[in-house]
Order: C-alpha cells, then sequence, then structure tokens
C-alpha cells in the first residue's frame, strides 16, 4: 500500500467521522453557525472564527477560511495543527494523523514502509546479499546470475543494482522480478511483513515492532435533536382567537363565500358551527402561514376542532378570497390529528360519553369529509326540529382510535366521504376502526 493509498484511506476516516469531530480530534475549539462548523483560522491570526470545516465534493474534510480566502484539505490542516512541512515531511504528517485518528493499522503499515526503505538504502551490495542468502551465483555484465528464486525454473535470474541504487531481481525465464525484500521473501518463502524483518536481519537494521493496540472506538458522531413531537396549540390561545371572531352572517366576505358553496351564513351562524376571523384580530404565532398571519393569506373561516372528550383543542382556517396559498390550513408547527369538526350533538355526545338520553330514537352518527360537507349536513335539521343525528367532520389525520373509541356502541354511522383515493382510504379506516361495536353505511355521491 502506498503512502498516498494510506493518506487517503485515513483522510476517508476523518470525513467519515463528520467535521465536528474532525475539529475536536485536533483540539479547534469548533463552534456551531448554522449547518456548518467554524474554527478560527490556523493559518494566520483570526480573532473571530472564520475558517469553515465541511464535506468537499470528493467526500472528504475541507476547510476553508473566508477572511485569508484559502482552502486546504485535512492532512493539510493536520500538518498546520501539528506545525510540520506538508512538502518536506509528508510521512510525518500522516503518522500524526493517523495517531490522533487512532488508527493503529494505519501506522503499522507506516512503520512496514519505513522500515522496508531503511533495508532498501542498506542492502545494495549484490555479492553480500547473494552470499547472505547462500545462493549460487555466476558473474555477469547484468550482474550476478542466480536460479529463480520462485524455485520455478532454474533461471538466469539476474540481480544488479538499478539507477535508483537498490537492488533489483529478475528471471528472465518467468518474468518475476522484486526489489531485494521481494527477493528474501521469495527465496525463503515469506510473506511481504515477515520477509521485510528477515531483510531487516540480513542488513542488521532494527525494524520497530507492529503496533497491536486494538483500535479505540470512534469519537462520538454528532447526532442532531430529533424535533419535538408536534403537539396541539395552547388552549388559552386557542379560545382567546375564537373569542376573537364574529360570526359568520358578520362579515361580508366571509358570507359570501358560503354561499358561492352553497351554504347559508345565518344557518351556519345561528349553530355556531364557525366563526370569521376580523383583519383587525390579534393573532398568535401559529396563526400563520411562511410567516403571512391569516388575516393577510386570505384564512378568515375559522372552524374549531374537537378532541374526543368535546373541548375546542385546535382551529382550521379555510381561504375565502381567490389566491395561491393552501385552501384551508391548521395551526402553523402544530398537529391537528385526532381532532374533528363537531356540531351540537356531537359536542353532547362526547362531553357526556353517550348518546343524549332525551334524543329521539337511537344513536346515529354522520361522518363527513371536509368543511363544505360537514356544514351541509350540519345545517340540514331545521331549528324546529329534534336533531335526529350527530354530524363529525374530519380531515387529513383527524380519524384515531380514541376518536372511534367515543362513539356509542351500536350506533349507526353513516361514512360521507369524497368517492376519491383518499376519501375511499378515510372510509375504509373508519369502517375497521367500527367493526364490531357500530354499524356503518358507505355514503353516495348524492342522497
Amino acid at each position: 500500500m502506498t503512502l498516498r493509498a494510506i493518506a487517503d484511506d485515513l483522510a476517508a476516516d476523518f470525513a467519515a467521522c463528520g467535521p465536528l469531530a474532525t475539529c475536536q480530534r485536533l483540539a479547534l475549539q469548533p463552534q456551531r453557525a448554522g449547518r456548518t462548523v467554524a474554527i478560527r483560522c490556523p493559518w494566520h491570526d483570526d480573532a473571530t472564527p472564520s475558517c469553515t470545516i465541511t464535506i468537499g465534493p470528493e467526500r472528504t474534510i475541507r476547510a476553508h477560511c473566508f477572511s485569508c480566502g484559502e482552502s486546504w484539505d485535512v492532512l493539510s490542516l493536520i500538518a498546520q495543527v501539528e506545525r510540520l512541512d506538508i512538502k518536506s515531511d509528508f510521512r510525518r504528517v500522516v503518522e500524526r494523523g493517523a495517531e490522533i485518528a487512532g488508527r493503529h493499522d494505519l501506522l503499522a503499515r507506516l512503520q512496514l514502509k519505513a522500515a522496508a526503505e531503511s533495508v532498501r538504502q542498506s542492502l545494495t551490495d549484490v555479492a553480500a546479499v547473494v552470499a547472505r542468502l547462500k545462493l549460487s551465483a555466476a558473474p555477469t555484465k547484468y550482474g550476478v546470475a542466480i536460479a529463480c528464486p520462485t524455485g520455478q525454473h532454474p533461471g538466469p535470474c539476474y540481480v544488479s543494482r538499478a539507477r535508483s541504487g537498490v537492488l533489483w531481481a529478475k528471471c528472465k525465464a518467468c518474468g518475476w522480478s522484486g526489489d531485494v525484500i521481494a527477493l528474501v521473501g521469495a527465496v525463503r518463502g515469506l510473506e511481504r511483513e515477515a520477509a521485510v524483518q528477515a531483510a531487516a536481519e540480513i542488513a542488521h537494521v532494527q525494524v520497530r515492532p507492529r503496533v497491536a493496540t486494538p483500535l479505540p472506538p470512534p469519537p462520538p458522531r454528532l447526532v442532531r435533536p430529533s424535533a419535538p413531537e408536534p403537539t396541539y396549540p395552547d388552549r388559552e390561545q386557542v379560545l382567546d382567537l375564537l373569542g376573537a371572531c364574529v360570526r359568520v352572517n358578520q362579515d361580508e366576505q366571509v358570507a359570501a363565500w358560503l354561499a358561492s358553496r352553497g351554504l347559508d351564513a345565518d344557518a351556519v351562524a345561528i349553530r355556531d358551527l364557525a366563526l370569521a376571523l376580523p383583519q383587525s384580530a390579534a393573532l398568535p404565532r401559529w396563526a400563520r402561514f411562511r410567516g403571512r398571519p391569516w388575516t393577510d393569506t386570505g384564512h378568515r373561516l375559522i372552524v374549531p376542532l374537537f378532541d374526543s372528550q368535546g373541548l375546542e383543542r385546535s382551529v382550521h382556517a379555510c381561504r375565502v378570497v381567490d389566491g395561491s396559498t393552501p385552501k384551508r390550513i391548521a395551526p402553523a408547527g402544530h398537529k391537528v390529528a385526532g381532532l374533528i369538526m363537531a356540531d351540537t350533538m356531537t359536542r353532547l355526545m362526547l362531553a357526556a360519553g353517550r348518546w343524549p338520553e332525551w334524543a329521539i330514537g337511537s344513536a346515529r352518527v354522520v361522518v363527513c369529509e371536509g368543511e363544505p360537507d360537514w356544514l351541509t349536513w350540519a345545517v340540514r335539521t331545521p331549528l324546529y326540529r329534534c336533531p335526529a343525528h350527530a354530524v363529525m367532520g374530519i380531515i387529513a389525520g383527524s380519524w384515531t382510535d380514541e376518536i372511534a373509541a367515543a362513539i356509542p356502541r351500536g350506533a349507526a354511522v353513516v361514512i360521507w366521504t369524497d368517492h376519491d383515493q383518499a376519501g375511499e382510504r378515510y372510509a375504509t379506516q373508519i369502517a375497521a376502526s367500527l367493526r364490531g361495536r357500530c354499524s356503518t353505511l358507505r355514503g353516495a355521491i348524492h342522497g
């Protein structure tokens, strides 16, 4: 393995640990700057962290200083921190990097390479090497001729000094060739590491023992804290927002939107099904879409959302003007799972945990998808009649086991969701959750 290959392996090890762990290994006191790790530039007198440590396009650690404008790789960073010259002392830079990273396997390879280089520089006398290996040799103009050290051919194998000064052997019969270490290994049948040791004994060169210390565990990777589980908005803020609203028949724009969907604003208002958000209302932080308040985006029809106990826990806002924003949105950063739209009968049923005793007939519940269908069903029973059914409205994520358990056992449930992929999925989920407790009927498109 070449020195460059060892250096590349080391650079990949630092990249695998990430920028933060690399800075911690080098004691560089990293600081977070958004998604980037920043340090004080080690190449110049840096008063504030202006050098970023990132993963470059080639998937290695890269350092870039925005003050002096220079960029370096991780080995250059190690050299600068350790006060080494990367050009004249590259091997020492790689060794120091392997020590910092705890890569004892790379240190052993570097030690083996250093020992091999020392042996090659010491064993340059052809005659002495052949004599110490006890080989029969005949002098030639190419050096000396010996039998093939692999034992497969009688030779000739020529042993001579190359232009670089090191000893080199080449068999003319089989094409085998190698330096003095390879020659020792071939003659004695040794692997590379053992051949280096044997050649060192011939040259009287001391070789440092191979590092056998086990690898330490890698430094801890930066674990980003997981985002907190979404919750419902603060209930006091929800009630304050609802208290700041007016009846839908008191706002011309909201009333016109309801009328465009075949809904009478007076019928919606008297049943307290939805409210209108005034343009001047003070809004909580979550009543926004991408930083813009609902009054600015036109989401001014406010529908309260209730939990399985019949308590107002959140709201759903509908856009009543033309625009490019979503037609309906929930409070920013909060969940709506387990919350439904509820008419008066549904609220009473949820609060009491049973079907109202004064109601006519047994429990009957209609489950609708979306605000317009829910409002249409919720105003269907004239005010002078006693309601014969409760009307629930669902949106994405509304239906849960808690909501299903809040429907009285033995109730007849009509599932009135859209006849599209999402609506069919809702219908299947609702029917499955009520199986064995309630009877269900899938509503038709028209009825």
